[in-house]
Order: C-alpha cells, then sequence, then structure tokens
C-alpha cells in the first residue's frame, strides 16, 4: 500500500503538499513563448482595451512590443 504525502493536518482534515518541482513551477515567471502562445490563442478582433488595441494589434506589433508585454506579465 503507498503512503500518502500529507503536509499539513487541521484537526481531522488533512492537506496534501505539493512537491518542490510542483511548487517552484507556480512561483516561477512564464516564459516569453508562454506569453507569446496565451496572446495567439486569444480572438483577435475582440476585446479591444481602453483605447481601442484588439490583440490584432499586438498580434501585428508583437517584435516591437513583446518585450514591454513580458515585462508587464512578469511584474503582474
Amino acid at each position: 500500500m503507498a503512503t500518502r504525502n500529507f503536509g499539513v493536518r487541521l484537526g481531522s482534515v488533512e492537506f496534501k503538499t505539493l512537491s518542490l518541482e510542483d511548487n517552484l513551477r507556480l512561483v516561477s515567471n512564464f516564459t516569453e513563448e508562454e506569453i507569446k502562445e496565451a496572446v495567439w490563442l486569444c480572438e483577435g478582433s475582440k476585446s479591444p482595451d481602453p483605447y481601442g488595441f484588439s490583440f490584432n494589434f499586438i498580434k501585428n506589433s508583437w517584435e516591437v512590443f513583446k518585450h514591454d508585454i513580458t515585462t508587464i506579465v512578469h511584474h503582474f
């Protein structure tokens, strides 16, 4: 029988813990490729920002704005 890894108990409630690898993945920055993939999955003509910029604009201007967008996502 395999043992279960429970790290925290609150009364009779047991909480599973994350592995170190999973924990590190949750707190690591997104890569530029992951951010670009998320942008490309968005419908291009929907959800313009308050200034009227849509995802089509971002996609067409990716090479110009990718550093700024990546920086914004990392600060978020």
